[in-house]
């Protein structure tokens, strides 16, 4: 598996994670996405760096930055089948890919792996095996499957759509292309993670973006204005209910995997 962290002025933050991932020794490259940050927070291992006009003003928040990380790792010469894209306020607490590629299902087609938070509350109804099958996942770290991204790519779309700024329901649309296409998302707890939110709180004007309330007012309603132009629904909870339903169809036709339905 290869890795990407997505930076913003926070040079030093960025390059801690780094350290961290390379010195577990499980990744066959970790790489840096740079967000429009000034020249003296630039990290060393950016491998794609966006500076444009617009980016230096508004940043690429996770849909944008992430879409720079895939079509960078595309043009790379690896043999990993998984990418692991991160934002740069994470911190690791547990990663054991031993345990993940043995607990994942057999015989169904895996999308992305949702690494969940130590405060989820998804894990306390995981199925023992530390992984389980959903469709309703916060944004933030994410893995995905290299055969579901060359797919994405094959039907001459964006795996994230970069028209949704703030990422609103950005990856209950990533389960929604999912399991419409035969393909399962996962949640673990194999990998998981603090997000360490005082860096949005206490350094907001450096990373460039808005305060945490007035960002939660902005997602909803940029993010309802991008759901209607896109599906003609302005309603957050429709759209979920039609995503779950493709969940539920899914398992219809898969019944083996039933019982790593998260409840």
């Amino acid at each position: 598996m290869d890795a990407v962290v997505l930076n913003r002025n926070l040079m030093r933050v960025t390059d801690n994670l780094v350290f961290d991932l390379n010195s577990r020794e499980c990744f066959g490259s970790v790489g840096v996405v740079d967000a429009g940050s000034r020249d003296e927070e630039v990290s060393r291992y950016t491998v794609v760096r966006a500076n444009s006009p617009e980016v230096k003003a508004f940043g690429l928040r996770i849909n944008r930055g992430y879409n720079l990380a895939i079509n960078w790792w595309l043009k790379q010469s690896t043999n990993s089948q998984y990418l692991l894209l991160l934002p740069n306020d994470t911190e690791i607490n547990c990663l054991d890919l031993e345990s993940l590629w043995d607990s994942l299902p057999e015989r169904i087609n895996v999308a992305a792996i949702v690494p969940l938070s130590l405060t989820d509350p998804y894990n306390a109804i995981l199925p023992s095996q530390g992984v389980g099958i959903g469709w309703n996942f916060n944004e933030g770290p994410i893995v995905l499957s290299r055969e579901f991204i060359e797919f994405m790519v094959s039907c001459g779309c964006e795996v994230f759509d970069s028209k949704n700024f703030r990422s609103y329901l950005s990856f209950v649309e990533i389960a929604l292309r999912a399991y419409a296409n035969d393909y399962a998302v996962m949640a673990t707890r194999h990998i998981s993670f603090i997000e360490n939110e005082s860096h949005l709180e206490n350094h907001y004007d450096l990373i460039a973006t808005e305060e945490s309330s007035k960002n939660a007012e902005l997602l909803i309603a940029e993010g309802r204005a991008w759901l209607g132009r896109k599906y003609g629904i302005i309603d957050g909870m429709t759209f979920e209910n039609l995503v779950r339903l493709s969940f539920e169809d899914f398992l219809f036709s898969n019944p083996q995997v039933k019982h790593l339905k998260i409840r």
